[in-house]
C-alpha cells in the first residue's frame, strides 16, 4: 500500500483560479506539489513545471501499428482466407480530499516534506489566490 504524505490542500472553484494558483505556487519555489482536477485542464503541465513526456510518441506509434495490423487482419480474413458474403472515474479512489474533485472542483496539494513548507504562509498565499477551502490532508 502506498504511503500517504501529510500536507495542505487548497480547493478552487474554476479552471482559471487553479491555473493562476499553480503558476504562483511554482514561482514561490514549491516544486513538489500536485494539481488535482476532475478532467484535464489545458495549460496545467506548464503551470506546474511538468516537462513533456515521451509516452505520447510511443503510444502514437503503437496505436498506428495496432490500427494497421487490425485493418490488415480484417481484410485478410474477410477477403483472402475466409471470404463470406455477409452484409461497444475510477470506482474507488482513496484518499478523498473532497468528493467534488471528481466532478467540478480543483485542488493543489503541497506535502509537508516540500523544502520551505510553511503552513501559515501557504494558507495565507492560498487565501490570496482565491481558494474557497484550505485544509490539512493526505494524498
Amino acid at each position: 500500500m502506498a504511503k500517504y504524505q501529510k500536507g495542505l490542500a487548497a480547493i478552487f472553484e474554476t479552471e482559471e483560479s487553479i491555473l493562476f494558483a499553480a503558476k504562483k505556487i511554482k514561482e514561490l519555489g514549491y516544486d513538489k506539489f500536485e494539481a488535482l482536477s476532475p478532467y484535464p485542464v489545458h495549460g496545467m503541465e506548464e503551470a506546474c513545471g511538468i516537462k513533456r513526456s515521451w509516452i505520447p510518441y510511443v503510444t502514437a506509434v503503437a496505436g498506428l501499428t495496432g490500427m494497421l495490423l487490425g485493418t490488415w487482419l480484417t481484410w485478410w480474413t474477410s477477403a483472402v482466407n475466409w471470404p463470406v458474403n455477409v452484409g461497444g472515474k475510477p470506482h474507488f479512489s482513496l484518499p478523498v480530499i473532497d468528493p467534488d474533485l471528481t466532478s467540478h472542483k480543483f485542488a493543489i496539494f503541497i506535502p509537508q516534506s516540500q523544502l520551505g513548507f510553511d503552513e501559515v504562509k501557504l494558507t495565507d498565499t492560498f487565501k490570496q489566490l482565491g481558494a474557497s477551502d484550505i485544509r490539512a490532508s493526505e494524498f
